[in-house]
């Protein structure tokens, strides 16, 4: 199948052609991750305001290995004392110490993350913004993880959602690998997801997608309304819990745990 031609870098939504070779691909490796990406319709690069590079590797770093509700908290109260302080995002990040950081609720370890990645920034480890977004991922990576707590993950994300990299394929990232392997089953995910390049960076937006669906999906199913009625067809029983338990229990007797 013949690649649609290829997205121009300023691109601000997928085109309707692109949605409809990904269908196709997805259809190759299995009809449900087909039809999910039909059904979510088309997928582009989310926009965010642009506080810097050094910025978004903070940001990262905030995120590693807790929830998106956790992160989404640490970095609000980051953001109201930038706000108190009357400073720019970046500009209070850059002056930041370790005890203003520790009262944002980071860890010991981001905190040192956090502050390593602004002293690579100020001696220009970094780079200027135009110089990473113009180099390979492979380069760009190697660069970065120089820095002390930066890893592929954390390269990975700048990648796809700072850089806009159209062919990333986050291995690290558990969340896309597990939404992947449900849909694809027992086949390598890093040999299935090369069946949408060069636009894996975008295959994976799907999977984040889909993994929050699922989670907010779950979330409904776990909630019972106050006053729920009692199903129709069925009469409720008057027993207290504590008759259940003896009606069970004469019914049959519990079995021991220790085996003779």
């Amino acid at each position: 199948m013949p690649l649609p031609p290829p997205a121009s870098a300023g691109a601000v939504a997928m085109s309707e052609e692109l949605h409809r070779w990904f269908i196709e691909r997805a259809q190759t490796l299995a009809p449900s991750l087909a039809h999910a990406i039909a059904e979510t319709g088309p997928l582009w690069f989310p926009e965010r305001e642009d506080h810097g590079t050094a910025a978004f590797l903070s940001r990262a770093i905030v995120g590693q290995q807790i929830s998106s509700k956790a992160a989404a908290g640490i970095w609000s109260r980051i953001e109201a004392h930038a706000a108190a302080d009357g400073v720019p995002l970046r500009h209070y990040l850059a002056a930041a110490d370790e005890a203003a950081l520790r009262a944002c609720g980071l860890s010991g370890n981001k905190v040192k993350a956090v502050l390593r990645i602004h002293a690579a920034e100020k001696v220009g480890e970094l780079g200027a913004r135009e110089i990473l977004h113009g180099m390979d991922h492979a380069d760009r990576s190697e660069r970065l993880c120089r820095i002390w707590g930066i890893g592929q993950w954390t390269c990975d994300m700048l990648a796809i959602f700072y850089c806009r990299d159209f062919d990333v394929w986050p291995e690290g990232d558990l969340a896309v690998q597990r939404v992947f392997q449900r849909y694809i089953g027992r086949r390598k995910a890093g040999k299935a997801a090369a069946c949408f390049a060069p636009y894996r960076s975008v295959l994976a937006l799907y999977m984040w997608r889909l993994a929050h669906a699922a989670v907010k999906k779950e979330g409904t199913k776990k909630e019972r309304p106050e006053g729920r009625p009692h199903p129709p067809g069925r009469k409720k029983s008057r027993l207290t819990e504590p008759s259940r338990r003896a009606r069970r229990g004469r019914a049959r007797p519990a079995r021991s745990r220790h085996r003779p």
